[in-house]
């Protein structure tokens, strides 16, 4: 009997997969689908969802990854939480040589999700901004109001 291997996505969204019979399933975040070795060679084939990371393997199947040519290692795209929170933790300038190598949009709001959890200092916040611009990194400042105004 062919295993059978969970495929997860750790992301904010759904993703929905087409398997070789036709039929489709959609991946709820945080959730995971059950797929057969044949199915995931093939789905990889197709798409490169896995390669990019949108969708991980459980762990005792990483050797899956290899023998379908993904090296996931190597890609800055695929990230985890607890990832994210060491590279932040890092000096400003290493930050920002890593965001800069980040393509993947979803990537960027997962940073973005995690950052605003922490406390960072303005510096990190400033890199943040700059590869984040379509999100409010650091908050406006807000004018004192005026005596005219009271």
């Amino acid at each position: 009997m062919e295993d059978r291997i969970n495929v997860y996505n750790k992301n904010k969204f759904n993703v929905g997969i087409v398997r070789p019979d036709g039929s489709s399933v959609n991946i709820r975040p945080g959730s995971f689908a059950i797929l057969s070795e044949n199915e995931i060679r093939w789905f990889n084939s197709q798409f490169d969802l896995i390669k990019r990371g949108v969708l991980r393997l459980d762990d005792a199947h990483q050797y899956l990854l290899e023998e379908i040519g993904v090296h996931l290692e190597e890609d800055p795209n695929v990230i985890d939480e607890a990832d994210i929170r060491r590279k932040l933790g890092q000096s400003a300038k290493n930050i920002d040589t890593w965001l800069s190598k980040i393509t993947e949009e979803y990537v960027l709001d997962k940073i973005y999700d995690v950052a605003m959890s922490m406390d960072l200092p303005k510096s990190k916040l400033q890199v943040l901004e700059k590869h984040i611009p379509y999100h409010e990194v650091m908050a406006p400042v807000e004018a004192e109001p005026t005596e005219a105004e009271e």
